[in-house]
């Protein structure tokens, strides 16, 4: 494939991508299984070491500038080059039969991940993931992530909310979006007096909006936490065009995945 990036303002060096080169994003919200999915890449790509759970080196206005802007981002912007320089990879050479030991991939999950779905137009070479959850598991959870390592944005008086830099920015697109740090701090950091309807409203809102703006893009596969992670893994192999034999390869224990029994059976799931 030759999605080469020739349509932005800037003088960044497209690369051909091929099935050896590819950058992976996966939008989904936090506690949808982000670092499980990063640890699975792992295994999937071993010589790849531009997996990144979560991103740092950039500043707020980096993130900003490519949500205004997409491509036509300045080619200096971190960001901008996560999403259009060819990735590396510990080793060279051509692939192995299944597809994926040598290949280069970059892959990014969490934040700032989860908020570049908007721009995915502007990037058709990138595969974009989205993985879902259902709901109330995901309400549950969230509160358990506002509860765990959000208590600190409650500490001092001053907007916005004591969080600063990129993380300020991280929180006002995003935690901010139906005023839910503004209802926990109100209430002193306890989250339990946040209405869950607004919760639910929340993730439900910014999910769809999410699976709006990637509908039609050309690398685009929605995924299901509650499907298991046998089918989700045997999905995103066929959509990252590798060998299925690759399955093979996979310790689920590895990437901290323990088994459920369920309505269905028991069967393999993330943990929260």
């Amino acid at each position: 494939n030759n999605n080469n990036n020739n349509n932005n303002n800037n003088t960044t060096t497209p690369f051909e991508f091929d099935d050896d080169k590819k950058i992976i994003v996966n939008v989904g919200m936090p506690r949808t299984g982000t670092h499980s999915w990063i640890n699975m890449l792992k295994i999937l790509y071993p010589t790849s070491y531009e997996l990144h759970h979560q991103i740092y080196d950039y500043e707020a206005q980096d993130l900003a500038e490519l949500l205004l802007l997409g491509k036509r981002t300045n080619p200096t912007n971190p960001l901008y080059q996560k999403l259009t320089l060819p990735p590396s990879s510990f080793s060279s050479g051509s692939s192995s039969s299944n597809g994926s030991s040598r290949s280069a991939v970059r892959a990014m999950a969490d934040h700032p991940a989860f908020l570049l779905a908007p721009i995915a137009k502007d990037f058709p070479h990138v595969y974009w993931i989205q993985v879902t959850r259902e709901l109330e598991s995901h309400v549950n959870s969230t509160l358990y992530m506002l509860n765990t390592w959000c208590q600190d944005r409650c500490v001092c008086n001053t907007a916005p909310r004591c969080s600063k830099g990129s993380i300020a920015l991280i929180d006002r697109l995003y935690f901010d979006k139906n005023r839910v740090l503004e209802l926990m701090c109100e209430n002193n950091g306890n989250v339990k007096l946040i209405p869950r309807d607004v919760i639910r409203t929340w993730l439900r809102r910014y999910e769809e909006e999410t699976e709006a703006y990637l509908r039609d893009h050309p690398r685009f596969l929605r995924l299901r936490l509650e499907d298991g992670s046998r089918d989700n893994m045997k999905r995103m192999v066929q959509f990252l065009g590798l060998n299925e034999s690759v399955l093979d390869l996979l310790d689920y224990e590895s990437f901290h995945l323990k088994s459920r029994k369920g309505n269905r059976g028991s069967q393999v799931t993330y943990l929260n």
